[in-house]
């Protein structure tokens, strides 16, 4: 998947795609607060795409 395709806008903030493969990647999307939101199954791919996006806030 393209960088470009990876970060796509959200109506609250933005999505964050890795695969579940790239475990540093994984590792850090959690590590800096993110929460799954989604997995993302492509039949052509190895591994599920993990979606992750900032933790929502009460007002």
């Amino acid at each position: 998947m393209p960088f470009n395709d990876a970060v796509r806008p959200v109506p609250d903030g933005t999505l964050f795609v890795a695969n579940e493969q790239f475990t540093q990647q994984v590792e850090m999307m959690e590590g800096a607060g993110l929460r799954l939101r989604f997995h993302i199954e492509d039949p052509k791919a190895t591994g599920r795409f993990l979606a992750y996006a900032e933790a929502k806030t009460e007002r």
